[in-house]
């Protein structure tokens, strides 16, 4: 297994998102790029095509404005540089909360350790 990994401009790894690949389909990987501490992503290619792996760690609803408009900002940025012919999957945490709505009872049942839901969803 490779580990392709990402962290912050100071070299921590505080937020840490990427990938572990196994050695099988590491010759398909063409491409692999750290975005920021909370984005990177992988481009795969193989005669079916090409596979645009994005993986994301979203800052929590309740954390600042202006750290989640630079997250957003930047994850749309990232996922529009590549063409519509691409297949692009968007993989992470996006820290939401499912709550108890009616909505969400036919996925969850009255089993989310949350009364509702927040912005992350």
């Amino acid at each position: 297994m490779t580990l392709f990994y990402s962290g912050d401009k100071n070299g921590r790894h505080i937020n840490r998102v990427g990938f572990l690949v196994s050695e099988l389909l590491l010759p398909h990987v063409k491409h692999f790029e750290p975005v920021s501490d909370r984005i990177c992503y992988m481009h795969i290619a193989d005669k079916s095509g090409d596979l645009i792996l994005n993986c994301v760690y979203a800052p929590t609803e309740t954390g600042p404005n202006d750290e989640k408009e630079v997250f957003y900002e930047e994850l749309e940025r990232t996922y529009d540089k590549f063409p519509n012919h691409c297949s692009k999957i968007l993989l992470g945490d996006f820290n939401a909360q499912v709550g108890n709505e009616t909505m969400y009872k036919p996925t969850v049942g009255g089993e989310s350790a949350h009364d509702i839901r927040n912005g992350n969803e």
